[in-house]
């Protein structure tokens, strides 16, 4: 198996290197998420909505980076990761989907032993969800756009 022990990412022109986790990094981004979604990561896991999808990505990404590379936050021009204004974060959030979650995906597969099957078929499922949602928020638009004519 040839998986990268460390990765680098490139950020307003800076660059980090994140290594994976250890198992205390783990235990502290997990409970992160739990912090910054005051114990709803889960329902909002089930919730399926597109914005907590999308709510789900940041809190995510904000544990992960604060996290693996709390060296980036000292570049920031926020406090903190979720201090951040919008644009930035979603420049963030950019670099984070392209170069870490793919990453951290499949490490947490081989660690886990779960099969590349299984993965495949959570996968497409969280695909099927995402697009649901939205599909489900286009619609709602466009009934709020009928309404106000």
């Amino acid at each position: 198996m040839d998986l990268k022990r460390s990765i680098s990412i490139e950020v307003k022109g800076n660059m980090y290197d994140l290594r994976y986790p250890t198992v205390y990094q783990v235990m502290q981004i997990e409970a992160m998420k739990s912090r910054l979604t005051n114990g709803e990561y889960g329902n909002m896991v089930t919730q399926g909505t597109f914005n907590a999808l999308t709510a789900l990505d940041f809190v995510d990404m904000v544990a992960y980076l604060t996290v693996l590379c709390p060296e980036l936050l000292g570049d920031l021009k926020a406090k903190s990761i979720v201090d951040m204004d919008a644009m930035d974060a979603k420049e963030l959030m950019d670099v984070y989907k392209r170069d870490v979650t793919g990453w951290i995906r499949e490490w947490q597969r081989i660690l886990s032993g779960v099969n590349e099957k299984e993965v495949q078929e959570v996968n497409d499922k969280i695909r099927e969800q995402d697009k649901e949602a939205e599909e489900g928020l286009a619609e709602d638009v466009a009934e709020q756009m009928r309404r106000k004519k």
